[in-house]
Order: C-alpha cells, then sequence, then structure tokens
C-alpha cells in the first residue's frame, strides 16, 4: 500500500478497514474521537505529516508521566487507536485489538534514546527488534537516573559495565539485546560530538551459544489421529481442516496459510503459488486432491462473507484474517485431543507438520531436492537440518565401535 499522505486520507482508510472488519460503529466514533485528539496534538506541534514519530509523541503526551498500566481505559484506548494508524499506513491493514503496552521513554537520555529510535525506524528496522531496543534504552536510562547521572556526557566503561553486570541472571537474548543496544547507542553519541569516547567497545561482548535442537515431528499415524479430531460438521472444524492440511500434507508455513489468499490458487492448473513470508521467494506447489476439497468445503460452507482476500478468517465477528499464534493454538488443540503428545517434549505448532512431512519424504527415500522444493528451501543446505531426524539413514553411518583393551 502507498504511504498516506495525509492525515485525513489515513483516517478515513483506517475507519473503511474498520467497517470492512465489522466494528460497531460506536468502536469507529470512539476512534474518530482520539484521531480528533491527535489532530489537536499535531497542530500544537507543528506536525504537519503524521509518522510512527509524531504516534510516538502523542502517547508520551497522553501518558503525560504516568505509566500505561496506571493509565484508564479511555487513554490506553488512544494510545491502541492511534497505534491502528501507524498499523494502516505501514501494512495497509489493523489488526489492532490487543492492549499493548506502551514503552515510554523516560530519565536523563529520554531525548536521546527517542532520536535513536527513530534512526532505527527510518532505517527499516522491524517493530519487534524496536521494541527490545526502547525496553533496554529505558532500563539504561533508569539506572542512570538511579546512580545520580544526569547526562549522557556523564557516562564512562565502569557505568556500562556495571549496568551490563545487572543482566547477570537474565537469558542470552536479553543480555544480547542490551549490548547491541548499548553499541549502537555509543557509536551515535560518539559520532554526533557528545561522547569524546566511543564506549562501545567496552560493552562486554555476549556470546549467545546456539544449540541447535532436534525437529518435533510426528509419524503419519499420529497425523492420521490428529486430522481425525476435527469436527469437520462445524464451520470452525471445516476452516481448521483445511488449515491443517496445508501444513501436513503441502508443509506450508503457519504465516504463508494464514497469508493465503484467492489469487494464491490456480485451480485450473490445481497449483498453488504464493510468495513465501519469511523469504520472499517464490513457491509454486500442487494442490492435492484431498487438500483441495478441504479448502473448497471451507469457502463455500463456512467462510464468513468478507471483501478481505484472504482465505482463512476467524469465526467471530470482526472477521479478520489469523495470526502465526492463533495457528499454532489450533494445532496444539488438536494434537492434545488426539492424545499423542501427553508424555512427549516435542512441540506442537505448525512447524511440527511441517517438519513431520519432511521426516516422512525422507523415510521414503525421496531425494533432498525434491524435499527442498516442497518445502521452498532455496538451498538443499537448509533442508539438511531435517536430516537428523533420519534415523534410519544415520544408523547406517555408524562406525563399529574399537574394542577397548583391557
Amino acid at each position: 500500500m502507498a504511504r498516506e499522505s495525509t492525515i485525513a486520507q489515513l483516517r478515513e482508510s483506517t475507519a473503511a478497514y474498520m467497517r470492512k472488519l465489522e466494528y460497531s460503529e460506536s468502536r469507529i466514533a470512539a476512534a474518530k474521537t482520539a484521531w480528533n485528539q491527535l489532530e489537536r496534538y499535531m497542530e500544537e506541534f507543528g506536525a504537519e505529516e503524521f509518522t510512527p514519530d509524531v504516534a510516538d509523541g502523542f502517547n508520551e503526551y497522553v501518558l503525560a508521566g504516568r505509566q500505561y498500566g496506571e493509565l484508564p481505559r479511555w487513554d490506553r484506548d488512544k494510545i491502541v487507536l492511534v497505534g491502528a494508524l501507524v498499523e494502516m499506513q505501514a501494512l495497509g491493514r489493523i489488526k489492532y485489538r490487543r492492549d499493548s503496552k506502551f514503552i515510554a521513554l523516560a530519565g536523563p537520555i529520554a531525548n536521546e534514546a527517542s532520536a535513536l529510535v527513530s534512526d532505527l525506524r527510518r532505517k527499516g528496522v522491524g517493530r519487534s527488534t524496536l521494541e527490545n531496543h526502547k525496553a533496554a534504552l529505558n532500563r539504561f536510562s533508569q539506572y542512570l537516573d538511579a546512580c545520580g547521572h544526569a547526562s549522557l556526557e556523564q557516562v564512562t566503561p565502569a557505568i556500562i559495565i556495571a549496568f551490563m553486570e545487572g543482566f547477570a541472571f537474565s537469558g542470552p537474548h536479553s543480555r544480547k539485546c542490551a549490548a547491541t543496544t548499548l553499541r549502537t547507542l555509543s557509536k551515535k553519541a560518539y559520532g554526533g560530538g557528545r561522547l569524546d569516547e566511543d564506549l562501545s567497545r567496552h560493552v562486554p561482548k555476549v556470546k549467545k551459544v546456539k544449540r541447535p535442537s532436534l525437529p518435533s515431528v510426528y509419524a503419519q499415524e499420529e497425523i492420521d489421529s490428529i486430522l481425525a479430531c476435527v469436527d469437520r460438521a462445524s464451520d470452525k472444524g471445516k476452516r481448521d481442516y483445511a488449515m491443517l492440511l496445508l501444513a501436513a500434507r503441502l508443509g506450508l508455513r503457519a504465516s504463508d496459510i494464514c497469508g493465503l489468499t484467492f489469487s494464491g490458487l490456480e485451480w485450473r492448473s490445481s497449483t498453488l503459488h504464493i510468495l513465501q513470508f519469511k523469504t520472499n521467494e517464490p513457491l509454486e506447489l500442487p494442490i492435492l486432491p484431498e487438500v483441495g476439497e478441504a479448502v473448497i468445503d471451507h469457502v463455500r460452507y463456512s467462510r464468513p462473507s468478507s471483501d478481505l482476500p484472504y482465505v482463512f478468517l476467524s469465526v467471530a465477528p470482526p472477521f479478520d484474517r489469523l495470526s502465526s499464534q492463533t495457528l499454532a493454538s489450533i494445532v496444539t488443540q488438536y494434537v492434545n485431543a488426539a492424545g499423542v503428545n501427553r508424555e512427549s517434549p516435542r512441540r506442537h505448532g505448525a512447524h511440527a507438520l511441517r517438519h513431520s512431512l519432511a521426516a516422512n519424504l525422507l523415510k521414503a527415500q525421496t531425494p533432498l531436492p525434491v524435499i527442498s522444493s516442497v518445502l521452498g528451501h532455496t538451498s538443499s543446505e537448509s533442508t539438511r537440518y531435517c536430516l537428523r531426524i533420519d534415523e534410519s539413514s544415520l544408523r547406517k553411518c555408524a562406525l563399529e565401535v574399537p574394542e577397548v583393551a583391557r
């Protein structure tokens, strides 16, 4: 979607999308009230164009020094509803119903932290990564305030080391995020002349050892048991059954199943065409008769009436596209119902069904390049990750253990 050039256009398209999702007129009216307050804020501070930075400034204005959890419901709603404008501007759609917490940057380096977040946003850093940076910056700013340091210029190598020591009992991901944020902040401050020394070299290195675990897989009999648990007479069951088959029979990722549109289904040639969400690479797969029949059954008899292009929608209004997390919960529901995971540490999301397809193809002696093409891997090296679950082939590679002389 092209970026909306004015706040008026953005408001109009967001309200129209809310109606498409069948939000009530009272909810849309509440959104317009929040957006009116946003426009007054923009006029007061001379912001001519709506941007995510303007949204952050408005959120700080609403917070007025309070913590997000301390806000009354309507003030929290304002932040959520302005977030809908940000999503619409960036993605051309909204999914803002969750009451996501807004991280307010405060303390002695709040201005520097806000400037850094804005720079990262302009460089295209993803939303979740930005939130990690904001959390680390806020924690560092609060640490400086607690230690009596009033500005960024007072930061020393000893302060950085002491701050990082506070992450001693945190997980490796948190420590690495904090270290990356401090390095980025230090380099920016040094480059802008705020610091006489580049303190990034004093940030302790965090070694995050990645130990890949074995993929979780289910035998074909277990997959059949999971599918048999679906109530295909209900609207939800028809939808769930089609999604499960796309994961179990075609190996699609959860993101690609949830993002599947009608334009990706070529019924004349019985093929599926998508641009994979993870790799941005095209993928073409045959629509197996079993899969095609399930999708048609869902579209004809259980899909809610909607102008949205997505094949799979929520079963309750507002009828919006599903998220990967929702699909993971759906798979878990049927795995538990089938009783195939009660005594096992195996994962049970849509990715487990994808890995199971790879495992069953390996068991059938399918060549690795064929499996790569089915899974949408651009290189067979990615598919080799699955080789570790082919126990029968691995046994052929085992070496005899020599006798130990006594």
